[in-house]
């Protein structure tokens, strides 16, 4: 599992000044105001609002599958209202965490490749994703490899091997 503090100890402590500083806004990150900064610190920050980014929206809407677990499920709109999301992107996450469990995820696959395999059985979630985690596929290439074998393309179904654009060597 990704570390939720990558590479530095203090990474949240940096985040919460940063914020407080103005530094961090809901709308942007001016590091200019903090030339101190050096490389390291510079790419954990990059690497925890990476991290951030993808695990927030299994929180997110597993926070919400608990909500309707716990207290009914006519919470949407406010959800939308607490969140700023639009109602519909709150359906489509929760459906996608429901038909997903924990168990099931992969860590590095992404949510929305995770989205790409919501409708399929229990087994094939489980086998496309553990294809997309082994192969590092995007949900555009699981999408294509999910429908090539739906459609029976055999030919489609092995991967082609990733060459380097610069020397052209399989990688």
């Amino acid at each position: 599992m990704t570390e939720l503090v990558p590479r530095d100890e203090n990474t949240f402590a940096l985040v919460r000044e940063l914020e407080i500083s103005g530094i961090l806004t809901a709308t942007g990150l001016d590091l200019s105001k903090r030339p101190d900064l050096g490389y390291s610190e510079l790419e954990s920050l990059a690497a925890f609002f990476g991290y951030v980014q993808e695990v927030s929206r299994w929180a997110l809407y597993d926070t919400m599958l608990t909500i309707e677990r716990r207290h009914g499920d006519d919470f949407v709109a406010q959800a939308a209202l607490v969140t700023g999301r639009q109602e519909q992107t709150i359906n489509n996450g929760m459906s996608i965490a429901r038909r997903i469990p924990p168990s099931r995820r992969r860590d590095g696959v992404t949510f929305s490749t995770h989205a790409e395999v919501a409708a399929e059985s229990p087994n094939d979630q489980r086998h496309w994703l553990k294809v997309a985690s082994d192969e590092r596929l995007t949900k555009i290439e699981l999408r294509s490899r999910v429908q090539a074998k739906k459609e029976g393309h055999a030919n489609v179904l092995t991967p082609e091997p990733k060459v380097c654009p610069t020397c052209h060597r399989e990688l």
